[in-house]
């Protein structure tokens, strides 16, 4: 089967985003295609990308579109028509990921069938039920049932398990909003089935993750979730009428 990664970018991380694609490239296992996708223009930035990323990206080996701003959901919109029989692995623009990261990932969907990620998360409605709070509840158990997975850790997806509507009902950003969707809970939201997964030679829990993926910016100037607000980007989203 076709395994592809996909991710989309930014202006301030264009130094980031070559790091990334490089160390997916040096992993043990080779994705058959690496998809940057950026938006034509940035509402928040007010101008498109450069044509100096473009070209280094291309040079790389990476197909890059160039598409509508959708803030991190760029990172599927773009590809799940022409992908649909794929594999895809979600990553951000902005870390390191370790040679091992593809593999084991493609080794636990041979496990357990279904979308895996090496961070799972509870929705943030169910969280505040509980705690009364919006707060980051994380499994723990290898193979265990998430609600959502995280895209920094990175994810895979089958695309077949994948339901999404015919049309998506997500218009692209004209404006900035300091909070839009956001990939974890919108991919997560349309599968049925996704399992947090947990290999020795790449990271624990408890870990720092070190071993999965290493962040090239400790403080980035930039987050496409919302000023890296994650949870804020979940709860403000989770009653769209995409998910009716």
């Amino acid at each position: 089967m076709r395994v592809v990664v996909t991710l989309t970018s930014i202006p301030s991380r264009d130094h980031s985003v070559v790091k990334t694609v490089e160390s997916i490239q040096e992993g043990t296992v080779k994705p058959d295609c690496i998809y940057v996708n950026l938006a034509k223009y940035y509402p928040k930035f007010k101008r498109g990308p450069s044509n100096e990323i473009i070209e280094k990206l291309t040079s790389l080996g990476v197909k890059v579109n160039l598409v509508d701003d959708y803030g991190t959901l760029t990172d599927i919109i773009p590809i799940y028509r022409q992908e649909r029989d794929s594999i895809v692995v979600i990553v951000t623009d902005n870390g390191m990921y370790s040679k091992y990261f593809l593999e084991y990932l493609l080794k636990g969907y041979k496990e357990f069938d279904c979308a895996v990620g090496y961070s799972g998360i509870a929705y943030p409605e169910r969280v505040a039920a509980v705690f009364g709070r919006l707060a980051y509840v994380i499994n723990r158990n290898h193979g265990e049932n998430a609600d959502m997975l995280e895209t920094t850790m990175g994810f895979l997806i089958p695309m077949q398990q994948l339901k999404i509507p015919n049309e998506l009902k997500i218009e692209p950003m004209t404006k900035f909003e300091s909070v839009y969707f956001s990939n974890d809970y919108v991919w997560s939201r349309f599968l049925d089935n996704k399992v947090f997964i947990k290999y020795d030679k790449i990271g624990r829990f408890g870990d720092d993750f070190s071993k999965i993926v290493t962040p090239v910016e400790k403080k980035p100037e930039h987050s496409l979730s919302g000023e890296g607000n994650n949870l804020k980007n979940f709860y403000n989203t989770r009653n769209h009428a995409i998910f009716t």
